[in-house]
């Protein structure tokens, strides 16, 4: 497993990285940008990434529990069988995002944007969903712990 824990990564571009499976654990990677990267079963905990850019990124897999991804952009990515538990992902954007079965226990999605995503087997059990937008979402009373 590839190590950059504690890495301190800001404004930086990193298209396209590899391999799976490295860990960021406690990494600042604030506005870093990893479009069309493959970082499947990677481990983020409790990793600084606000503003980051994962459009079109395969985290399938990937540990994300208790990172900060306020103003994240997750749009077109792979993210099943994540962890996102206690995230947060305030004004997040998953346009057209693989949700399904992502762990999202007790993350805070306040104003975050899902459009067209898939959420079948997601776990909101406990998120915080104040102003946040489920628009054109199929398949979104498949997904647990979201009042309806």
């Amino acid at each position: 497993m590839a190590g950059l824990a504690d890495a301190r990564l800001q404004a930086v571009s990193l298209a396209e990285p590899g391999p799976t499976h490295t860990d960021f654990r406690d990494a600042d990677l604030t506005r870093v940008t990893l479009k069309n990267s493959n970082l499947g079963g990677a481990i983020f905990r409790d990793a600084e990434m606000r503003r980051i850019d994962l459009t079109h990124v395969d985290l399938r897999g990937a540990d994300l529990t208790g990172a900060d991804l306020t103003e994240a952009n997750l749009s077109y990515s792979d993210l099943r069988g994540a962890d996102f538990s206690f995230t947060l992902l305030l004004s997040a954007l998953f346009n057209g995002t693989d949700l399904r079965g992502v762990l999202l226990r007790k993350a805070d999605l306040t104003y975050a944007t899902c459009n067209s995503a898939t959420l079948a087997g997601a776990d909101l059990t406990g998120a915080r969903l104040s102003r946040t937008v489920f628009a054109e979402i199929p398949d979104l009373e498949l997904a647990l712990g979201i009042d309806r």
